[in-house]
């Protein structure tokens, strides 16, 4: 495993990432790994459309196509 320093922490951000891993029964430094790992994760997953292509992508013909009415709808009245 790689080691890391940070330094030049804004006291606010130090203060709240040790009282968030207080909370957590965890150490400033464990706190700090798992907020790392799970950014890492959230910006390495495809987005929606992605994940669902994978998932049913054999469902429908990727062919498929819909027609979509040109002239829109009418607007509501509200009286």
């Amino acid at each position: 495993m790689g080691d890391m320093t940070v330094r030049n922490i804004p006291e606010d951000q130090h203060v709240a990432l040790k009282r968030i891993a207080r909370s957590n029964s965890r150490s400033a430094e464990a706190e700090a790994r798992l907020a790392i790992a799970l950014y890492i994760e959230s910006q390495s997953k495809a987005g929606f459309g992605s994940r669902l292509a994978e998932k049913y992508g054999g469902t429908v013909d990727q062919d498929f196509a819909i027609e979509r009415d040109a002239g829109g709808s009418d607007s509501v009245a509200f009286e």
